[in-house]
């Protein structure tokens, strides 16, 4: 039916392939009355034909919106963002666009991996609020942490493109010129 079930007490790492742009969900098991669901086991979410993913930490604590049944939208690449990166006295070019748990606000204890293949070197940013606002993502280490007082961060390993995020929104990779 779409909907992947991930049981928090899984014995070993998984691995969810999507193929196209249909609306998959994964359904987490176990969220709690503060709304919450933790992931024991490291999954790996393969949800392009290029090599893109998003990687969940073992240990990760979910906390979903109010009312939150444990489901969550896996990545959808969508063909254009909500709204256009602007940048200030550049030409901006959209490379990719994919939008993750749209059911409301999902965040996170741990840094959740999205990886762009192929996509070093480029910008990338998040589209959330209301009004919808546009907020490019900052330069990091490459720790896999995310500097104090921030949300998200970005570098870049080897030819790939790592966002390191608390949060799960529309998210743009693009370039300025």
């Amino acid at each position: 039916d779409g909907t992947f079930k991930i049981p928090s007490d899984a014995d070993s790492s998984g691995v969810i392939n999507i193929s196209g742009n249909d609306d998959k969900k994964v359904e987490f098991s176990m969220v709690d009355d503060s709304n919450t669901s933790i992931i024991n086991k490291e999954i790996t979410v393969n949800y392009s034909d290029s090599g893109n993913k998003v990687v969940f930490p073992a240990g990760t604590k979910i906390t979903g919106p109010i009312g939150w049944n444990g489901e969550m939208s896996l990545p959808k690449i969508e063909t254009i963002p909500t709204i256009t990166p602007s940048v200030s006295g550049y030409s901006v070019n959209v490379l990719q666009t994919i939008t993750i748990g749209d059911e409301g606000n999902f965040t996170f204890d741990k840094p959740v991996h999205l990886i762009f293949n192929g996509q070093a070197g480029k910008r990338v940013g998040f589209i959330k609020g209301d009004p919808l606002t546009f907020t490019e993502i900052e330069a990091c280490d490459g720790t896999n942490n995310i500097p104090e007082g921030r949300q998200d961060c970005k570098y870049d390993l080897g030819l790939n493109l790592i966002v390191l995020t608390k949060h799960f929104t529309e998210f743009v990779v693009f370039t300025a010129t």
